[in-house]
């Protein structure tokens, strides 16, 4: 068994396929922008992906809600990531 971590990332890649996920904590290198920090690595089922994601965004919205305003985020990241602006607003309804 690994050790507890408690780490913060900006970066993350994420590998989807039939046996499971795989997500790639990273950090930025504020000297080098384009050199990433690799943090670690975390594994689970698709399933229980899924799951992580909807109790996420659950907890978001009820955030967003008791504060009365919404989370930043700037259009250039969803740009960046290839989201649509509707796409985006769809789904933080």
């Amino acid at each position: 068994m690994s050790e507890p971590f408690d780490i913060h990332c900006d970066q993350f890649q994420i590998m989807l396929n039939q046996y499971g996920c795989i997500l790639n904590l990273m950090s930025s290198n504020p000297i080098h922008p384009q050199q990433n920090h690799y943090l670690g690595t975390v594994r689970m089922s698709s399933e229980h992906l899924k799951v992580m994601i909807f109790l996420i965004r659950r907890q978001i919205l009820e955030y967003e809600r008791a504060m009365g305003e919404k989370i930043p985020v700037h259009g250039e990241a969803l740009n960046s990531l290839t989201i649509g602006k509707e796409d985006w607003d769809t789904l933080w309804r």
